[in-house]
């Protein structure tokens, strides 16, 4: 019997007892979201720079260099003096 309420006072003492919470999971939770996310962004940011090379490429091929096709006769040479 002392054995029998020594435990119903252990129980009773454990249910008073709110157990302290653990935000150890929320935290690797978060943790998990934040480390998708930084993928999710890279994985974005290297096809946005694969685009931008694209571009690059294209405009650069489509650039030609610059050709006299002519005889140059005159040239008018200015100097512009900084306002001060």
């Amino acid at each position: 019997i002392a054995l029998k309420q020594t435990l119903i006072q252990e129980i009773k003492e454990l249910e008073r007892v709110k157990p302290p919470t653990s935000h150890e999971n929320r935290v690797e939770e978060i943790q998990t979201q934040i480390k998708k996310i930084r993928k999710e962004n890279a994985i974005k940011s290297a096809a946005k720079k694969m685009e931008i090379e694209r571009t690059n490429q294209a405009t650069e091929s489509a650039i030609q260099e610059t050709r006299l096709t002519g005889i140059v006769k005159w040239i008018n040479w200015i100097k512009i003096e900084p306002y001060l």
